[in-house]
């Protein structure tokens, strides 16, 4: 388990992440949990993932954007799955944000209940 905690003078932030256990490994990337507080809004660019994310969000919403909703003019959102992509996506939250993040590999993504195959890529 890793712990990373970061201050200065434009907010705080917490990380705690983990491998997944043996039986995991193959459709488990890594897990963890998060908290953000920011003096002023925080936004940044998300990279491009190789798997699936589960977030459960505890804090404020979340807006998303970018190219995938750009006719739609984003979304907020306080959890999401988002599908593995190949475009960077923009998130912005109003100063406080924390939650749980589950990352899946590919494996485990095309096991995700419920989405068809063809509507996981690029999408949130």
């Amino acid at each position: 388990m890793t712990v990373d905690r970061g201050q200065s003078e434009t907010g705080s932030w917490e990380m705690v992440a983990r491998r997944p256990g043996p039986g995991l490994e193959a459709v488990v990337a890594n897990y963890g949990g998060y908290r953000e507080e920011g003096t002023t809004p925080v936004g940044r660019r998300e990279v491009p993932n190789r798997g699936a994310v589960l977030v459960v969000g505890f804090g404020g919403p979340l807006q998303i954007s970018g190219q995938l909703d750009a006719a739609e003019g984003g979304r907020t959102v306080t959890s999401f799955v988002a599908g593995f992509g190949d475009v960077p996506l923009l998130t912005e939250h109003g100063r406080r944000q924390q939650g749980i993040e589950l990352g899946q590999s590919r494996t485990g993504a095309f096991r995700l209940p419920a989405v068809p195959k063809g509507e996981r890529a690029n999408r949130v």
